[in-house]
């Protein structure tokens, strides 16, 4: 079970993500995202947890794939900055074109609504950009399935705890599928 009490501070706990070798995915943040968004779930939990709690789906999923990647805890200086580097683009225009699209969605404005669905996921995807740059040189410990999962769940958690401040039955749901989805047992 997910577990959502501890303060953010004990879970992340040191000044700065903890590394032990340069970090070296055979992948970008970008191609996991794409990969894992697509997997059955994890949109509507990526969504649902955007929608009902403020949390940023790009965020989550760069923190599974840092997991992915072996980075095993991070500190909450580190998820900071994560937040800081991405709100902007989130907020000044993410956001705004998914208002607009959903908006558009409703109407007979169909070549438009493409038009601004487009325009959302090339933001989207500057947005993984911005954060896979501020994930920084990062270092990792090779580590096994059942580690990357608990890694991934401790920053998930941490995430939640300073966005959100509480957890519900609701988050935690998601973010098991999101797991599930990202770490399958």
């Amino acid at each position: 079970m997910l577990t959502l009490s501890p303060p953010i501070y004990s879970i992340i706990s040191s000044k700065r993500i903890e590394w032990l070798h340069m970090m070296s995915c055979d992948f970008s943040l970008k191609s996991y995202a794409i990969q894992l968004y697509g997997k059955k779930g994890v949109a509507d939990c990526c969504i649902g947890l955007q929608d009902g709690y403020g949390l940023d789906a790009n965020i989550l999923l760069t923190l599974c794939w840092l997991a992915e990647c072996g980075v095993l805890s991070m500190e909450a200086a580190d998820l900071e900055h994560l937040i800081r580097r991405a709100a902007p683009l989130q907020v000044e225009v993410i956001q705004p074109l998914r208002k607009l699209r959903r908006q558009l969605k409703l109407s007979w404005h169909a070549a438009l609504y493409e038009s601004v669905k487009q325009a959302e996921l090339a933001a989207e995807f500057e947005e993984l950009a911005i954060l896979e740059k501020a994930s920084g040189t990062v270092r990792l410990r090779r580590t096994n399935d059942s580690e990357k999962r608990k890694a991934a769940e401790k920053m998930l958690t941490g995430y939640i705890l300073f966005q959100a401040e509480q957890s519900n039955a609701g988050i935690e749901r998601a973010v098991h599928a999101l797991l599930d989805a990202a770490f399958p047992l």
